[in-house]
């Protein structure tokens, strides 16, 4: 159970075995196919490892180096978490030659979905001594050659080059990852892999007396010929990481479309050499993702990648090489480290946090958005409505200060969850299914009108009443209680849309008909349509009667809460399964926006009955998975 060194002649069969385990491998096979093309991994004498059993042997690879920094190891890896156990993905690592795992490492190109089990892993590699510094996480972009437009004509005055190895100062200085790299080796790359430089030939004094920071690298004004020199103005180049990245335009020239010409002129040379086009940007920086050309080119969403460093927990920043690039990308996350080397481990603990320090403990969390907006949005829903008593919800956090708003718990999260406590299991519990979700949110200022309702609708709140229907309808119902959930009901906000026309055919159940509590002189009411504002402080249940569909009822009773939310100062979000196209559309056709994306595991206890708790997990859409988890407890017969 290990890793052996994979000989260069077969990096092409490794490269087209690793496709069947895309998109989480794509990085992986995209360097070795430029490798391939480009013989660059000899430059740093970056290796192929793979496991030995054959079984294994394409469903993990790792790189390493990945760049020329000594001082900080670096690795470029994947497995396939469905066939690796933990266990197995952990001995193979062992077997890497990495000296005890024990000084500073980045991994580039690794699956999010993987993020955390590197994490534990990287603490058990290390003997418990290493600890995640910072994480960088990005959205794999890539362009294929069916998608790619042609290279559009440069202006005049202007015309393409290449880089070389003259370039490699200036440019090696004005990187933020000129840290992972030497100034020798970033110079060598320039003259091996691709890239694409414009240069201008025209009256450029607009630049020359712009200040050394802001102009790149006018070469001398005159040539010994008595000629115009040549001057960079846009560049972009494939890097030892398989993307096309440092594009870049000097002020001066931009608006012209020399970033546009640049990057397909580069993309047109990968394909035609067999690389895929890929560029990595910045999952969490919204303004790239509004104002980046490369999507306006067609590049499309192909995977999601981090690039976590992990650092010992007594490391002295200042001997590393480049520090000073180091610390200029990194100053904040080096600072918290240092607090964090420092720590009482005594303290290590989470304790309740006083109700009368709720207001503030939000305004803590704000920093960091979008991963605590669920807490930060669930302690703005209670000071606004008073909820948390009725099913006894409390707020745990980190007792030393340093970590005091870096983690918070509210437990109970479901009015019935007191049956499944949540422990550290020592092995004895199991991952059930994970749902992944998308949660997508309203901004105040983009909340629109409220829809005038067809004749014979009108808007209500819901009743404790209708708490039994509702429940029966709602896939998340397993997690609530019928009476702990009326008091809810009528403590949080809600919208209903009831009809008091002709009597509908459909509605023959008494839970069909609840009682019309907001709208005085009508005694009964049929209920057609609803949101509801939950205690998890999603807007998540909305319904609408079959017969009563293709109304604008679900849009009028969504606008209805967003308004109410937002006269009380409460922001709109709602949470959807990441596969509910029906609702995603519907959500985004009136002003929500994609926020964040996230998983609900459930873990449970091997052999657990699950009709020992009423009402869990008796939803039709949970039978399947439940029968498939029991059978994967079950001995197989030989």
């Amino acid at each position: 159970m290990s890793l052996a060194v994979v000989p260069s002649h077969e990096y092409g069969e490794f490269a087209d075995a690793i496709r069947k385990c895309h998109p989480h491998s794509s990085r992986i096979e995209a360097m070795l196919r430029g490798h391939l093309k480009y013989e660059y991994f000899g430059l740093i004498d970056a290796k192929l490892y793979a496991p030995i059993l054959p079984e294994h042997r394409h469903h993990m690879a790792v790189i390493t180096p990945t760049s020329s920094n000594e001082k900080v190891k670096s690795v470029s890896l994947f497995w396939d978490e469905e066939l690796l156990s933990d266990d197995v993905v952990f001995q193979l690592l062992s077997s890497l030659p990495m000296d005890g795992w024990i000084h500073p490492i980045m991994i580039r190109h690794l699956p999010t979905l993987l993020l955390p089990k590197m994490d534990a892993m990287m603490l058990k590699l290390s003997g418990g001594q290493m600890r995640l510094f910072a994480s960088t996480h990005l959205v794999n972009l890539i362009l294929t050659p069916e998608d790619t437009p042609p290279v559009p004509e440069l202006p005049k005055g202007y015309h393409f080059g290449r880089l070389d190895a003259t370039f490699g100062q200036e440019l090696w200085h004005k990187q933020k990852a000129a840290f992972e790299e030497s100034e020798q080796n970033f110079s060598k790359q320039l003259e091996i892999l691709p890239s694409v430089a414009i240069f201008y030939d025209g009256d450029s004094t607009t630049c020359t007396e712009s200040t050394d920071e802001k102009n790149l690298f006018p070469k001398n004004s005159e040539n010994s010929a008595g000629e115009r020199a040549r001057e960079l103005v846009s560049y972009i180049a494939y890097k030892f990481c398989s993307d096309s990245g440092m594009t870049h335009t000097e002020d001066c020239h931009r608006r012209k479309g020399l970033a546009r010409a640049a990057t397909l002129k580069l993309v047109h040379q990968l394909h035609s050499d067999g690389i895929p086009a890929l560029v990595g940007l910045k999952r969490d920086d919204d303004l790239s993702w509004k104002m980046d050309a490369r999507l306006r080119l067609g590049f499309k969403p192909h995977a999601e990648f981090a690039i976590p460093i992990y650092f010992p927990s007594s490391f002295d920043f200042k001997t590393m090489s480049h520090y000073f690039q180091f610390e200029k990308r990194f100053a904040l996350e080096i600072e918290r480290f240092k607090q964090n080397s420092q720590l009482d481990h005594s303290k290590m603990s989470l304790a309740e946090v006083p109700s009368d320090q709720f207001e503030t403990f939000a305004a803590g969390l704000v920093e960091f958005l979008p991963h605590s907006y669920q807490i930060e949005a669930m302690l703005h829903g209670h000071l606004k409505y008073n909820y948390f008593s009725i099913f006894d919800v409390k707020l745990y956090a980190p007792i030393n200060t340093v970590h005091r708003h870096h983690m918070a718990v509210l437990t109970p999260a479901g009015t019935a969850m007191d049956a499944i406590m949540l422990r550290l299991t020592e092995g004895r519990s199991h991952l059930l299914m994970p749902i992944p979700i998308i949660t997508m949110t309203l901004a105040p200022e983009d909340v629109s009108p409220v829809p005038q309702l067809p004749e014979g609708y009108y808007f209500g709140d819901l009743a404790a009443s209708c708490s039994e229907e509702i429940l029966s309808r709602w896939v998340g119902a397993s997690t609530e209680n019928v009476e702990v959930y009326s008091k809810l009901l009528v403590t949080l906000p809600s919208v209903a849309i009831y009809y008091r026309g002709e009597p509908n055919s459909s509605a023959t159940d008494n839970n069909e008909l609840c009682e019309l509590s907001a709208i005085k002189g009508h005694e009964r009411g049929e209920l057609a349509s609803y949101s509801i504002y939950k205690h998890s402080a999603d807007s998540g249940i909305t319904f609408t009667k079959e017969s009563h569909r293709r109304k604008g009822l679900a849009r009028a009773v969504t606008l209805q809460l967003a308004e109410r939310l937002r006269q009380d100062g409460i922001r709109s979000y709602v949470v959807t399964d990441d596969d509910n196209e029906l609702s995603i559309d519907m959500h985004s056709k009136i002003g929500f926006k994609r926020y964040t994306e996230a998983a609900i595991p459930f873990y449970i206890p091997e052999g657990f009955d699950f009709t020992s708790i009423p009402n869990f997990f008796t939803h039709e859409d949970y039978r399947d998975i439940i029968k498939q988890w029991e059978e994967s407890f079950t001995p197989k017969s030989a």
